[in-house]
């Protein structure tokens, strides 16, 4: 145990870096003393969070201005002798900014010139006295692939500080474009259970989501936020709307440390590159690394590799964080409903400074390293209370965008959202399958298909199938999934189709706009639609049948007289099928 004389000043400041120079005495005018007193730091080795309430001789309150950051200053000195190595206490900080703090420390005496360091100390401000029960931290992916990473959890620790038996929780999850909320819903829990688990609904779209879980009655000190972007091809745990803490790896020993990812769906899910950042100043960077992919164990860590990157080289530093793709040599794919793990094998002893957030305490049986390069005992980050929060993100690039509209579903502007299968088939004859999809299409005509076994050389066809649209192929000129954003619009121009086999149509009021559509009608699936397809509608309009049926040609879940009207036209002008 080591007991100490602490002193801190703030100061609301506008500068974004530090400016205030080298000199301790006269860093301080104009800066408040909120703290003078002593401290206790516990005995033994490890790293410690201090709750220090304000107040000393010749101290005074203090209160941010509005938008401004805030400088700290402090000055610690120890009082009593120290036991090495454990007696001597150091700040803990973040590899993450270039002279980041000006720093004197000393065994011996005190002395004013201060030294640049580039690390990030950490300050937390909040209330004294704690609410009854605080959310401590709160655990979900920052970025999730649909379907691959679905069902996904939200993970909440709480704390109680009060008498109550009960603790009362609102978690919320909004959609940043819109605002409409994926959650809303407040529940009760005892206040002995100190972590919650809660399913989060499967999103079958691209969008960005923000969680926040507050304890009810409390303030917003005790209110944690997590951005939560569901993507259709990538998984990242690190939190999309929060900027790196610092920078991860290994001095004067090389490693590995990798992150835990699940593949939830039915479907291969194929990595076809890996995003990731580092930070680093302007004297490091170019540290050589692996990037390393393993397949899980029986026991849920690191198992058999499947993947080791050539040599590759951290970038030149600059201050800020700096993210890279490596663009995998051959894909690996990680087959349906299991495990899989992607991080970094640092190739020399020095520090590669991965990018990593705060998180405390670091969430189990996610994150794991190894002390050496070449061993196979795997060590988890929460057994250690290593609090690093990865940031890195395998993607697949198989996967395709594709817009379209289904005739009788689409006004002219907006469409009824529904599935539709996407087959990719070979350009040249005959034509084989080299992948099929189902996936929803939005309002807006945009579907998102993955096909793990195409390659990035082959040309191929797109082919639209529907449950009541004709089968449409995609235009005479060879297509390709190669890249990791491809995309095809069928909606732009009639030639997007084999044969110019599509309708044009209109919204009714504003007829100057429209888009090209699949054709409705094909009610029995036979590629031509005809009188049997209309046969079939006016039986089930006779017999007022309802629901998702497939003779409901405009999706308002009923067969009538409309139904029948769009697919007598495309009977009347013949519409089939074209295809090479």
């Amino acid at each position: 145990m080591t007991s100490g004389l602490l002193k801190v000043y703030l100061q609301s400041t506008a500068d974004t870096t530090y400016s205030k120079g080298l000199s301790y005495s006269a860093a301080l005018p104009g800066m408040t003393k909120v703290i003078d007193g002593t401290i206790i730091i516990p005995p033994g080795e490890g790293t410690y969070s201090l709750d220090i309430g304000v107040g000393g001789t010749g101290t005074s309150a203090f209160s941010v201005a509005a938008g401004s950051g805030v400088y700290v200053a402090f000055e610690y000195e120890t009082t009593g002798g120290l036991s090495l190595p454990f007696g001597s206490p150091t700040v803990s900080g973040n590899d993450s900014l270039v002279s980041g703090i000006a720093l004197y420390n000393s065994q011996v005496s005190l002395s004013d010139s201060l030294t640049y360091f580039n690390v990030r100390p950490e300050t937390r401000f909040g209330d004294l006295i704690p609410d009854d029960v605080e959310i401590l931290s709160v655990y979900t992916m920052g970025e999730i692939p649909t379907p691959f990473g679905f069902p996904d959890t939200l993970g909440i620790l709480l704390e109680t500080n009060g008498i109550q038996t009960l603790n009362e929780i609102r978690v919320t999850s909004q959609n940043l474009q819109n605002s409409s909320y994926v959650i809303d819903t407040t529940f009760t829990v005892s206040s002995f259970t100190p972590f919650i688990s809660l399913a989060l609904p499967t999103i079958t779209f691209p969008e960005e989501d923000l969680v926040i879980v507050k304890a009810i009655p409390g303030d917003v000190d005790y209110q944690l936020q997590y951005c939560h972007y569901t993507t259709p091809d990538r998984y990242n745990y690190a939190d999309p709307c929060a900027p790196s803490d610092g920078g991860l790896g290994f001095s004067g020993i090389n490693g590995r440390f990798v992150a835990g990812f699940h593949n939830y769906s039915s479907q291969i899910f194929p990595i076809d590159a890996v995003d990731h950042c580092f930070i680093n100043d302007s004297l490091v960077g170019n540290k050589p690394y692996n990037i390393v992919i393993y397949q899980s164990a029986p026991n849920g860590m690191p198992g058999a590799l499947l993947y080791s990157s050539p040599l590759l080289f951290s970038p030149p530093g600059n201050t800020y964080s700096q993210s890279v793709t490596h663009m995998l040599t051959n894909t690996v794919l990680i087959p349906p409903n299991s495990k899989f793990f992607v991080g970094y094998r640092q190739a020399q002893f020095q520090n590669i400074n991965a990018c990593f957030e705060d998180e405390r305490p670091v969430r189990e049986d996610v994150f794991y390293y190894t002390l050496t390069d070449t061993g196979t005992v795997w060590n988890d980050f929460a057994i250690d209370s290593s609090n690093y929060r990865l940031d890195i993100a395998p993607r697949t690039c198989k996967n395709l965008k594709v817009k379209l509209y289904l005739e009788g579903f689409f006004d002219g502007a907006y469409m009824i959202e529904d599935k539709v299968i996407v087959e990719v088939r070979d350009f040249a004859f005959p034509y084989s399958l080299a992948g099929v999809d189902t996936s929803h299409v939005d309002s807006t005509g945009t579907g998102y298909f993955n096909f793990p076994m195409t390659n990035g050389f082959s040309n191929y066809y797109f082919v639209v199938k529907h449950r009541n649209h004709l089968e449409t192929w995609s235009h005479a000129i060879p297509e390709k999934i190669d890249t990791c954003d491809d995309s095809y619009n069928f909606t732009d121009s009639l030639s997007k189709a084999y044969g110019n086999n599509m309708a044009y149509v209109t919204l009714l009021s504003r007829s100057i706009t429209g888009a090209y559509a699949i054709y409705a009608g094909d009610v029995n699936q036979d590629g031509a639609v005809d009188g049997t397809d209309a046969g079939i509608i006016d039986n089930d309009a006779y017999n007022f049948l309802t629901g998702y049926i497939s003779s409901d040609l405009n999706g308002d879940n009923i067969a009538d007289a409309t139904d029948a009207l769009l697919c007598d036209n495309n009977v009347y002008n013949v519409v089939g099928i074209m295809r090479p």
